[in-house]
C-alpha cells in the first residue's frame, strides 16, 4: 500500500472517528438555520415570495438524502432546469428554461460569483455541505438580484448558527466494478455563545479518479472500455463567517468562501469533433464579502460588499499520455480574474405597500496569458480586460386585498468595457489596446399578480429583462475563427409566466406553470466568410414550455414526488437548432418508510433526445436512469446512507462524444451535534 493511499485512509478513519464521537455528545441535536441576510427573494420559512411564485427551493436535508455532494447534482431534479455535463471543458452547467449559464447568474448569499470573462462557471466545483438551501428563480426572478439575470438566478444560501455549539461531520465514498474511485469528507462547526456574536466555518473535500463506464459502452480509439480516462477531479471548499448582532434588528457579518483544486478533461470519443487532451492543474476561486442590515428611517437597510477572485491554468497536450506539447494547438494558458462590487437595498412598508430600493456596482478585471510549453520557451505578456456595470431600481409589493398582491419592479443597468488588449505580434511580447465602445444602458421591468382562491394560489407575470455580452462575446478571436465586435449590445427577453399551485385530493401538493420567453437582439455568430464569423445582435429566439410538479403521501408508509418539464426552443437563424436541452424531462421518486429509523427510495429520471451542435450533426439519444437509496438513523444525531446510481448500468451521453458514468454504489456517514 503506497504512502498516498495510506495517508488518505488515515484521514478518513480520523473523520469517521470524530463523527462517531460527536454523534454521542449530549445536546439538543443539530438543525440547519437559514442565513436570512443571504436571501434575496425568499422568506425565512423557505417559501418563495410573490415576486417569483415559480421559484424552487432545495433544502439541506434533500441535498444530503439524495447524495447531492455538489451544486450540479443539487440542480438536476429542479423542474425547468437541465443539467449540461461533459464537453471539452469538463464543466457542469445548467439551462434554466432554455437560458444558458451566461444568461443567468450564480450567487452565494446574493453575491455574484460567475466568471467575469465568459459568464460561465463549473457548478461541480461548489460543494453543498455548508448550504441551508439552494434557491432557483426563473423567468420572474427578482430584479433585486441585479444585472444579467435575463433567464433567472441561482442563489446558494448558507447557514447561520442558533446554538452555543453545533456542527456536522461526514465522510463517504463512491465505487464501481473496479473499486472505490471517489471519496468525500468534511467538517462544519458553528457557535453562538451569546446574543452578540457568532462564528462558523468548515472544510469539505471531494476527490475522484477515473469513473466507471457502462458495460454497454463501445470502445473507441480514444477511449477503451472500463474506466473513463483523464476524469480525475480534486476539490476543497472552505468557508468562514464572523457575525455581530448588537440588537434585534441589526446584524453585521464578514464571510469567506474558497474552492480550489484541479481536474482533467476526458477525451472526445465521437466522430464529428476533434480529440483534445486537456488538464487543469489549478482551478481556484476565493471570495471575501461583507453583509449587513441596519434599521434606518423606519425601514431596513441591507449593505453588501465583496471581492471575488478566479485563478486557473489550462494545459493542452498533443498526445494521450499528456506529456508533450510540440504541436501548434498545444499550449499552457493562465487566467487571473477578479471582481469588486457592492450594493445597497432599503426595504420599508408603507400601508399596503412594501417598497424595496436598490443600487449596485460591479467592477470586473480579466487577465490572461500563455505560459511556456514545448514549443514556446517563455511566458507571454499579460492581456488585460476591464469592465464595469451599475444598476439602480426598485420593487413595490402592493396588497390589493387580503388574497391579492401585485408586485411592480424596475431596474436600469449601465455597462461598459473600459479596456481590452491584444498581442501586436506573433511573438506575444508586445501588447496593444483594442478599440472599445462607449457605455450602453438597458431597462428591465416586471409585474407579477398573485391571487389566493379556493385554497389555491394563482399567478401571472410579465417581464422584460436584459443580458449584456461578456468580454469573450465581444473580443475573443476564437483561435482565429472570429473577429471582435466592440459595438455588440445587450440582448433582451420578454417573458410571460402563468400558473397555479396548492393542495388537492385532501393533501397532495401540486403546481402547474406555463411560460414563454421571446429573446430579441439575441447574440449569434454571423458568418462573414466560410472560415470567419462575428458575434452580432441579429437573433430572435423563443423558449416556451410547461412545468408540472406533484407530491403526496400514499398511506402512512409511502410518499411520491415527481415533476415534468416540456421545453420547446427555436433560434433566430434559419437552419440552426437549439442545443443542450431535451424537449421532455422529468423524474419520479417513491419513498418507503417501513420502520421509524429506515427510509428507502427509488428514483427514475428521464430525458428525451437533445443536440450538442447547432448544425444538428451531434445529437444524443434520450435515456432514463434508475437509482435506489437507503437511510438508517442509527441514533438521534447520526445517520448512515447508501445507494446505487444508474442501477441498470445504462450507457448514455449528455454531450455527444462524452459518455457518462455507469453503475456505481455509494455510502455515507453523517454525525450532527
Amino acid at each position: 500500500m503506497n504512502s498516498v493511499f495510506s495517508g488518505a485512509l488515515s484521514t478518513r478513519r480520523t473523520v469517521l472517528g470524530i463523527a462517531i464521537l460527536l454523534a454521542n455528545l449530549p445536546g439538543v441535536g443539530y438543525a440547519d438555520s437559514v442565513f436570512d441576510l443571504g436571501q434575496v427573494d425568499v422568506s425565512s420559512d423557505n417559501i418563495a415570495t410573490s415576486t417569483d411564485p415559480s421559484a424552487t427551493v432545495v433544502d439541506a436535508t434533500t441535498l444530503r438524502d439524495r447524495n447531492q455532494i455538489n451544486l450540479a447534482q443539487a440542480l438536476q431534479d429542479v423542474p425547468g432546469v437541465t443539467l449540461s455535463s461533459g464537453g471539452q471543458r469538463n464543466e457542469d452547467q445548467v439551462y434554466i428554461r432554455g437560458f444558458d449559464s451566461t444568461q443567468t447568474t450564480l450567487n452565494i448569499d446574493g453575491v455574484p460569483v460567475y466568471v467575469p470573462y465568459d459568464g460561465n462557471i463549473d457548478l461541480s466545483r461548489f460543494l453543498t455541505a455548508d448550504l441551508s438551501q439552494v434557491v432557483v428563480s426563473k423567468g420572474l426572478s427578482s430584479l433585486m438580484y441585479g444585472p444579467n439575470n435575463m433567464g433567472g438566478s441561482i442563489n446558494l444560501v448558507t447557514k447561520r448558527p442558533s446554538q452555543p455549539l453545533s456542527g456536522r461531520v461526514d465522510a463517504g465514498f463512491s465505487a464501481g466494478k473496479d473499486g472505490v474511485f471517489s471519496r468525500h469528507e468534511g467538517v462544519q462547526l458553528a457557535s453562538r455563545p451569546n446574543d452578540l456574536f457568532y462564528v462558523q466555518g468548515g472544510v469539505e473535500r471531494s476527490s475522484s479518479g477515473n469513473y466507471p463506464l457502462s458495460a454497454a459502452y463501445q470502445a473507441t480509439p480514444a477511449q477503451p472500455t472500463g474506466e473513463r480516462l483523464n476524469a480525475y477531479s480534486k476539490i476543497t471548499n472552505c468557508n468562514l463567517r464572523l457575525g455581530f448582532t448588537p440588537n434585534a434588528t441589526d446584524e453585521y457579518t464578514v464571510s469567506y468562501y474558497g474552492t480550489s483544486g484541479n481536474k482533467g478533461s476526458p477525451p472526445y470519443t465521437g466522430k464529428v469533433g476533434a480529440t483534445r487532451y486537456w488538464q487543469w492543474p489549478e482551478w481556484n476561486k476565493n471570495g471575501l464579502y461583507y453583509l449587513g442590515k441596519t434599521a434606518v428611517a423606519g425601514g431596513l437597510l441591507k449593505t453588501r460588499l465583496y471581492y471575488d477572485a478566479f485563478d486557473n491554468k489550462l494545459s493542452s497536450f498533443d498526445n494521450a499520455s499528456y506529456t508533450t506539447q510540440n504541436k501548434p494547438y498545444a499550449f499552457n494558458s493562465q487566467y487571473a480574474d477578479h471582481s469588486t462590487g457592492g450594493g445597497l437595498e432599503w426595504d420599508r412598508g408603507f400601508g399596503a405597500h412594501d417598497i424595496k430600493l436598490m443600487a449596485q456596482a460591479k467592477y470586473d478585471v480579466h487577465r490572461e496569458r500563455n505560459l511556456a510549453d514545448g514549443a514556446q520557451r517563455y511566458d507571454s505578456s499579460w492581456l488585460q480586460f476591464k469592465s464595469h456595470i451599475f444598476s439602480i431600481g426598485g420593487e413595490d409589493r402592493i396588497a390589493l386585498g387580503d388574497a391579492t398582491h401585485l408586485t411592480l419592479g424596475y431596474r436600469y443597468d449601465r455597462s461598459q468595457i473600459t479596456q481590452a488588449q491584444e498581442y501586436a505580434n506573433k511573438a506575444e511580447t508586445t501588447v496593444r489596446d483594442m478599440k472599445v465602445a462607449g457605455a450602453s444602458g438597458s431597462n428591465n421591468l416586471q409585474a407579477v399578480l398573485t391571487h389566493n382562491a379556493f385554497g389555491q394560489t394563482f399567478h401571472i407575470g410579465v417581464a422584460h429583462k436584459t443580458h449584456f455580452p461578456t468580454i469573450k462575446d465581444i473580443f475573443s478571436y476564437r483561435l482565429g475563427a472570429s473577429i471582435p465586435n466592440p459595438a455588440l449590445g445587450a440582448e433582451a427577453a420578454n417573458t410571460v409566466d402563468a400558473g397555479v399551485k396548492g393542495r388537492i385530493f385532501g393533501g397532495a401538493n401540486y403546481s402547474a406553470t406555463l411560460f414563454t420567453s421571446r429573446i430579441t437582439d439575441a447574440i449569434e455568430m454571423v458568418a462573414l466568410t466560410p472560415t470567419l464569423g462575428q458575434n452580432q445582435n441579429v437573433g430572435n429566439a423563443k423558449n416556451s414550455g410547461l412545468e408540472l410538479t406533484f407530491s403526496t403521501a400514499l398511506g402512512s408508509s409511502f410518499a411520491i414526488t415527481s415533476n415534468y418539464t416540456y421545453l420547446a426552443r427555436t433560434l433566430g437563424t434559419g437552419g440552426l437548432v437549439a442545443t443542450g436541452t431535451p424537449r421532455h424531462s422529468g423524474f419520479v421518486d417513491l419513498s418507503w418508510f417501513p420502520l421509524a429509523k429506515w427510509t428507502f427510495d427509488a428514483e427514475l429520471r428521464g430525458y428525451s433526445a437533445r443536440q450538442t451542435a447547432t448544425n444538428g450533426l451531434q445529437p444524443t439519444a434520450g435515456y432514463a436512469t434508475l437509482a435506489v437509496r437507503a437511510r438508517y438513523d442509527v441514533a438521534k444525531n447520526w445517520t448512515l446512507r447508501a445507494g446505487v446510481d444508474n442501477l441498470t448500468d445504462r450507457a448514455y451521453q449528455v454531450t455527444e462524444g462524452f459518455p457518462s458514468m455507469g453503475r456505481t454504489v455509494y455510502g455515507d456517514v453523517e454525525a450532527r451535534f
